[in-house]
């Protein structure tokens, strides 16, 4: 199913195995470099540094701008 934005909850209970959709819930969380960065932060400190070793240097402007130049 195409669809501009994530489905609601209840429309999603409702497709057949078969079917796929564009979008899903909190998919930013994954799709977004910002949230993206962040989750994988989240991560190392849960999970360790060494289990998600696995980003370059990043910096989130403009916020990081200093830390960056």
């Amino acid at each position: 199913m195409w669809t501009g934005s994530h489905l609601k909850p209840f429309l999603l209970r409702t497709l057949s195995e078969a079917q796929k959709v564009n979008h899903f819930p909190r998919s930013y969380e994954l799709t977004r470099k910002d949230r993206l960065y962040k989750n994988i932060i989240r991560m190392q400190h849960t999970h360790g540094f060494k289990a998600f070793h696995i980003l370059p240097q990043t910096f989130l402007l403009p916020a990081e701008y200093a830390e960056f130049c």
